[in-house]
């Protein structure tokens, strides 16, 4: 939306997160941190990070209100 000036007003956001959103989501992933982090990038690591994000996925999702799906939880991050 433009104002008078003909100038972009950028609008005002709200946070993706709120701070009871990112304690959970760390207490859901410590766990499986050193598999997340890892850097190695092949075939079976890959798998494991997968397996690790689902597993955190449906930790965060139990207790938790909203649905997220697997991808939107991963680049949250």
């Amino acid at each position: 939306m433009a104002n008078s000036n003909g100038n972009f007003i950028k609008r005002k956001r709200s946070a993706n997160w709120d701070a009871l959103e990112k304690s959970l989501l760390k207490s859901c992933m410590k766990e499986f941190v050193s598999i997340i982090e890892n850097k190695n990038t092949d075939t079976n690591t890959n798998k494991s990070k997968t397996i690790a994000w689902q597993k955190v996925m449906k930790r965060f999702v139990k207790y938790h209100v909203y649905e997220f799906c697997f991808t939107f939880l991963v680049c949250k991050l």
